[in-house]
């Protein structure tokens, strides 16, 4: 058997503990480099350890018990704890720092899109607010369509196009055309479209066969109070007419006559009874050479009952109008009514075919009617929009 090494152990008293030269904890490289420096852990035993190789292989440095001890006393705190509490202190303050950052970064981050945001909808929402809306009756008239919308683009090629806007209330139905209600939804489609501006909103009442032959011949802008009218019988509100819709809701609109007539007339009584300024200091009547108005031949649908409404002087209108519905087609400017309702069923027996060449009034009234605080006898000045 190979002679046992002759190995030198060397005691370190507590007071010659030096803690630079055992105080390497975590590093991989071994605090001595002679294995008379080193002992097992069996050695606290009394035991020296009698494989060398084993203690030379290991790269983990083995301590005397008692100079761990020290090593707490001079510390204070025992290694594993102050390495777990710092290690818990940094952690929990760099997630308490990230996460108040996060958050600053976020709610700011979320405040100025917010801001940005509200900001875009309300400039888009004001810009984009017309002065003036166009409401056209229609239904089966297209050589008059067509004519209407390429002449029109003459007579308002000085405005500006963000100004104003022209819409075609079709009623798509197969009932007799109802010329009052069609202005009417087109009142509704406008306060639906535009509900916080819509009363500062010119509306223009404009029949589809009729139209300025020259472009700034009509100013169409009103203004509240005042509504102007520039083309028609001066005794009724037909033709053309502006009218802010304020004062249009307010005076709740025409009445929902069931055929040809009289809408224009009760329009312009409503006007008058609400003391509100009728301005024609700019007006055309019937056949003046600068309004174009085309031909749509000489009969007109009347009803005998939907006069007598008339002739009652019927409160209904706007607020009469019940399951509406409609389509936009906003390329065209078409709203298409595809259903309404007004609470009135006219009496289809009571329907009959009226010719101009008999004048403009289909009825006479032998008991006379009250009109602007005069007695109009035998239907005189009863006269529909032609």
């Amino acid at each position: 058997m190979d002679d046992e090494p002759n190995i030198t152990l060397e005691m370190i008293s507590d007071d010659e503990f030096d803690l630079g030269e055992y105080s390497n904890v975590g590093n991989t490289e071994p605090i001595v480099n002679d294995i008379t420096d080193v002992m097992n852990v069996n050695d606290v035993a009394g035991e020296w350890a009698d494989n060398e190789q084993a203690i030379l292989s290991t790269n983990t440095p083995i301590l005397l018990e008692e100079s761990i001890d020290n090593l707490h006393d001079i510390t204070g705190e025992p290694i594993a704890e102050t390495v777990e509490e710092t290690v818990e202190e940094t952690v929990e303050e760099t997630v308490e720092e990230t996460v108040e950052e996060t958050v600053e970064e976020t709610v700011a981050e979320t405040v100025e899109e917010t801001v940005e945001e509200t900001v875009a909808e309300t400039v888009e929402e004001t810009t984009n607010i017309p002065k003036i809306v166009f409401i056209v009756p229609y239904r089966n008239r297209e050589s008059h369509l067509a004519f209407f919308k390429e002449h029109m683009q003459k007579i308002l090629e000085d405005y500006d196009e963000r100004t104003y806007k022209i819409y075609y209330i079709h009623q798509c139905d197969n009932r007799v055309f109802n010329r009052g209600a069609m202005k009417n939804i087109g009142f509704l489609f406008v306060k639906n479209k535009y509900p916080k501006h819509y009363k500062n909103i010119t509306l223009v009442f404009n029949d589809v066969d009729s139209m300025p032959i020259h472009k700034n011949m009509i100013h169409y802008e009103t203004t509240h109070g005042v509504i102007k009218h520039f083309f028609g019988f001066e005794y009724t509100l037909g033709g053309i007419v502006s009218i802010k819709a304020g004062e249009f809701e307010m005076l709740n609109g025409f009445p929902n006559f069931w055929a040809w007539g009289y809408e224009d007339n009760l329009l312009q009584q409503r006007v008058v009874k609400a003391n509100l300024k009728i301005d024609r200091s700019t007006f055309f009547p019937i056949g003046d050479k600068h309004i174009i108005h085309l031909n749509d031949g000489p009969l007109r649908e009347v009803n005998q009952g939907e006069f007598n409404r008339y002739a009652k002087n019927t409160y209904e209108g706007i607020y009469s109008i019940t399951k509406l519905e409609y389509a936009l087609d906003e390329e065209n400017g078409f709203v298409n009514v595809k259903w309404f309702e007004t609470g009135q069923i006219p009496d289809m027996n009571k329907y009959r075919w009226h010719h101009l060449k008999d004048g403009p009034a289909p009825y006479d009234t032998k008991f006379g009617l009250m009109y602007n605080n005069r007695r109009i006898q035998n239907g005189a000045k009863m006269s529909m929009h032609i």
